[in-house]
């Protein structure tokens, strides 16, 4: 600790810039060696008025390895338990108004840019290590001090701005000018990387309940963020939509857009009901399903399921009379034949240029692995839209490009095509959250749903063949797959036996349903588990299993 305060002193008297530089240097070293004891007694509110003086009263060279200090000092403290972190280094940091000074200047440096005639970006190093400390403080989440929440969100909703504004000018140029090599330059890298950036801190930032809150309420940031989700879109109405060709980079910032987004509308119906109705977010995310399925699954067809249409009028529509079993299967032999022509994903991009189709698709290991995340980070939207909202989760049942994408996705297997070999407990995760999905769209959709799922196999021949083989299992490794056939084999009939709150119960349906159950053997692999190994025991299989016993048998 007098080290440091040496150097301070030793600072203070230097007027050659050359040595203020060095002794600056190894006050960044030093502080960086320090332990936790050093760091709570020397890195304090006047320590930070100190470099704050300096900072703004240097040359840039020293203003440059004051910011990479400050950087390095917010990463030691995220090193540091939390119970530590507010009293060793987030409350004096923002006592000493060190944080409004890099706001104003962040912001100083935006009125130039706009003002510049060449528009010639930034110094991206200075400027980026300044933002850089704003967001180190938005990820520890201390946001209690409306001033921080403040400087913060205004630093946000620029970022998010200046980056929306480069991907739309970037699609526009694309269009005029595509031989300019836009997806491979260093601004577009640089942009990405920022914007990826300026994402995580928000999905850091909104885990807070009090920095959500002030984040929509005081800048809308829920309203900010949506023009991002038009990147790309499948969805035909799209007036919005940014077109780009395909780019790993791009990729990874939509990844970030979808965590975001997540972490926005966690428990929070509000937000979730702005992005189902006005923003038409499920639409948006179907392609990314689509890419997906197509890429996991070779013979991935995107089923015939026109018979109902998205739409708020197919929700409230009147209960129609049921179809017969025998009406049932000769529609489904018709619908069979009809869609053996066409497949609808190809008819769904027909209307995009040669050049779009090709670099829409992504190809290779790194492209499938990306694409993979983006899959997790979809299903965990759908899933905190259908918990937390059940008019949303009602809309979202009426998506049959999902729907199609989430029935192929429910077979996945390890070894698809001789291209990769996907991970066993991958292939087991994502068919347990695809067969989730389909069950969800089961037990809220109307009577025309039940039927199209029944009757063009969707839901019967692929989710209810996979749970019934998977119910006998009789792996540990394979707990929570049999578990969730299980329950889904229950709620498959209670729901079409009891209906739901947008319609009645479905008895021919049923009937149908009871004869599949019977021809696959599900009473048995039920009964199965009931004198299951002990090893399931302890996980609650038989538990399970004895409650869908009784439960077909009632019911059946």
């Amino acid at each position: 600790m007098n080290q440091l305060f040496e150097l301070q002193r030793e600072i203070e008297i230097m007027n050659i810039i050359g040595d203020k530089m060095k002794k600056f240097a190894e006050l960044h070293k030093l502080i960086i060696g320090m332990d936790e004891n050093d760091i709570q007694a020397s890195i304090n509110q006047n320590f930070f008025i100190w470099l704050k003086d300096h900072f703004f009263s240097s040359q840039y060279i020293i203003q440059l390895e004051i910011i990479t200090m400050l950087q390095d000092i917010i990463y030691r403290g995220e090193q540091i338990s939390p119970s530590k972190k507010k009293s060793i280094f987030f409350r004096p940091l923002n006592r000493s108004r060190f944080l409004w000074g890099i706001h104003i200047l962040i912001n100083k440096q935006a009125e130039i840019q706009e003002k510049s005639k060449d528009q010639q970006y930034e110094d991206s190093e200075f400027m980026q290590k300044c933002l850089d400390v704003l967001f180190g403080v938005m990820r520890e989440r201390y946001m209690v001090e409306e001033q921080l929440r403040e400087i913060c969100g205004k630093v946000l909703i620029h970022c998010l701005n200046k980056l929306i504004t480069y991907l739309i000018e970037a699609s526009k140029t694309l269009k005029t000018q595509p031989h300019l090599g836009i997806m491979t330059s260093n601004r577009f890298s640089d942009e990405m990387r920022r914007g990826i950036q300026t994402l995580h801190t928000l999905s850091c930032a909104t885990q807070n309940k009090i920095t959500q809150n002030f984040l929509v309420e005081k800048f809308r940031i829920h309203e900010a963020i949506t023009p991002l989700l038009h990147i790309n879109c499948d969805y035909l109405a799209c007036e919005h939509r940014i077109q780009l060709p395909f780019s790993l980079k791009l990729e990874k910032l939509q990844l970030a857009i979808l965590d975001a987004v997540s972490s926005l509308c966690e428990k929070d119906e509000v937000i979730q009901a702005y992005l189902v109705q006005e923003v038409r977010l499920i639409p948006h995310l179907s392609q990314i399903l689509i890419t997906f399925a197509s890429q996991l699954c070779p013979n991935f067809k995107q089923s015939k399921f026109e018979n109902f249409q998205s739409s708020p009028q197919s929700i409230q529509s009147p209960l129609q009379q049921p179809e017969t079993i025998e009406q049932l299967k000769q529609s489904e032999t018709s619908d069979k034949s009809n869609t053996s022509h066409t497949n609808p994903i190809q008819h769904s991009t027909s209307t995009q240029s040669p050049q779009s189709q090709n670099s829409s698709q992504p190809s290779g290991t790194a492209a499938i692995r990306i694409t993979q995340q983006l899959y997790y980070a979809v299903l965990e939207l759908l899933e905190y839209i259908l918990d937390g909202n059940r008019l949303s989760a009602e809309g979202i049942c009426f998506e049959p490009s999902l729907v199609s994408a989430f029935a192929a996705l429910s077979q996945v297997q390890r070894k698809q095509s001789n291209q990769f070999i996907l991970d066993e407990q991958v292939a087991v995760e994502i068919r347990i959250r695809s067969i989730w999905y389909l069950r969800q769209v089961q037990m809220n959709g109307g009577d025309k749903v039940q039927r199209s799922l029944v009757k063009d196999g969707i839901y019967t021949k692929r989710v209810l063949t996979d749970a019934i083989s998977s119910s006998g299992g009789n792996s540990e490794d394979c707990v929570d797959v049999i578990k969730e056939s299980l329950f889904g084999l229950t709620q498959l009939i209670m729901t079409l036996r009891e209906g739901n709150s947008i319609c009645q119960g479905q008895t021919t349906l049923l009937e149908l349903v009871t004869e599949q159950l019977e021809e696959e053997g599900a009473v048995q692999e039920v009964d199965a588990q009931v004198f299951c190994t002990k090893e399931l025991i302890t996980s609650g299989v038989r538990a399970t299993a004895i409650q869908t016993q009784t439960r077909l048998i009632f019911y059946i």
